[in-house]
């Protein structure tokens, strides 16, 4: 079971894993899955560097061409790039934030686009 929040009436509720797009039950907004490929979910705890800056991060999910991660401070700029380098799993690219946002005090996900 997965909980989505729906974008149009801000209401929560739980779909099966099984289910794709399945239309919000409280008001039948019909949600669009955007990811163009299946995530694994991933949890490895490594550095980015952003310009000059160190932050301690962790991914969350993996594609072949994205990542969810989360990490220490404010939410990076959207168009962000920055160097994506998880030794652990022998990623060394760089990445674009496509998405960003605040989760907590001190930190933030982002969702980004490996180049």
């Amino acid at each position: 079971m997965s909980l989505r929040i729906c974008p149009d009436c801000h209401k929560a509720f739980f779909i099966a894993d099984t289910e794709y797009c399945p239309p919000c039950p409280k008001c039948g907004y019909v949600l669009v899955e955007q990811r163009g490929q299946n995530r694994v979910m991933q949890k490895s705890e490594f550095i980015i560097m952003i310009k000059e800056e160190k932050r301690a991060a962790k991914t969350l999910d993996l594609s072949p061409n994205g990542a969810r991660i989360a990490y220490e401070g404010s939410a990076l700029p959207v168009d962000t790039v920055l160097d994506f380098n998880v030794d652990r799993l022998n990623i060394n690219r760089p990445a674009m934030a496509v998405w960003t946002k605040q989760t907590g005090m001190g930190r933030a996900q982002s969702g980004l686009r490996l180049l």
